[in-house]
């Protein structure tokens, strides 16, 4: 009984600490719109074009060579 209790416990625990992480995006654009999450994303451009739209969360947005458009959502200003 007090193991399966303890196991049911982990699980809950384990599952509630890693679901908020699972929908930030780290991705790399290939040319083209990208659109980051509501989330931290750190989205990343390549040599091409593209737009790369950060949508909200404390993201970092690289657009890298090409002529890029990049769009973030200020939340919040540092003093």
């Amino acid at each position: 009984m007090k193991r399966g209790t303890l196991l049911t416990l982990f699980v809950a625990v384990a599952l509630l600490l890693t679901t908020g992480a699972a929908y930030a995006a780290v991705s790399t654009c290939d040319g083209g719109r990208c659109t980051g999450t509501q989330k931290a994303d750190t989205i990343t451009g390549s040599a091409g074009e593209e737009v790369i739209l950060g949508e909200g969360g404390n993201d970092m947005i690289f657009g890298r060579e090409g002529n890029d458009g990049l769009r973030a959502i200020l939340t919040k200003v540092a003093p």
